[in-house]
């Protein structure tokens, strides 16, 4: 059986037991993802989570990522929020919790889109081959408008 090149779990909740039964049945590259953790500029973004969809936006921004003709992931990517900046004047965006006070489900297709280029950045860049999929056409993106800042 064909296995991938890696498999990247959100290790948060139920992820702690997948990435178990991954790991057990031998496949390879399991990759933990917490978007807890502090992020890799932590002098910019408050945590990883924030500082990972910020670099999935510079994606679309730039016009190098294609996606499926999926409305609940395009949903989801407009529905996230960013937040006051943090006590240090990091970028921090609305959580989960957050977001589910608001009304709003949780962005599951949108975090498996950004953990995806978290840990690899070549999976879904775009290529000039007629695909269906949704394509950013836009130079620029407001951070506070009501379409939300991953709008595309």
């Amino acid at each position: 059986d064909p296995m991938p090149a890696a498999t990247a779990v959100d290790r948060i909740g139920w992820g702690w037991g997948v990435i178990g039964l991954l790991r057990d049945r031998g496949v390879k590259n399991v990759i933990s993802y917490d978007s807890a953790e502090k992020a890799r500029k932590e002098n910019e973004f408050a945590n990883r989570r924030v500082e990972d969809y910020w670099k999935l936006r510079t994606l679309f921004e730039e016009g190098r990522i294609s996606i499926p003709k999926d409305d609940d992931l395009v949903g989801q990517l407009g529905a996230l929020r960013l937040k006051e900046p943090d006590n240090k004047g990091r970028m921090q965006m609305k959580s989960k919790k957050e977001m589910l006070a608001d009304g709003v489900e949780s962005p599951d297709k949108a975090d498996s889109l950004c953990i995806c280029f978290s840990v690899r950045d070549q999976a879904y860049i775009a290529r000039d081959n007629g695909s269906r999929g949704y394509r950013s056409g836009k130079s620029e993106f407001e951070l506070n408008n009501e379409y939300g800042w991953m709008a595309v």
